[in-house]
């Protein structure tokens, strides 16, 4: 009798999902409310050709730096 081979991280993610990778969110989704939440706090963001695939966010350093 063959041996099991372990399961790969999306079969147990999956698993401890009870099966249903509907209920998490894609990439692009992720991307979209992070982009949007920075949008909304006091970082400044350019977008690249005014998608949301490529921007810059400028961060705030130290004051004396």
């Amino acid at each position: 009798q063959r041996e099991k081979e372990p399961p790969t991280n999306r079969q147990a993610g999956e698993a401890e999902q009870g099966g249903r990778r509907s209920e998490m969110s894609s990439p692009s989704k992720r991307r979209e409310m992070d982009l949007m939440k920075l949008m909304m706090s006091d970082y400044k963001v350019d977008m690249i050709n005014d998608g949301m695939q490529e921007f810059f966010v400028h961060f705030h350093g130290p004051k004396d730096s």
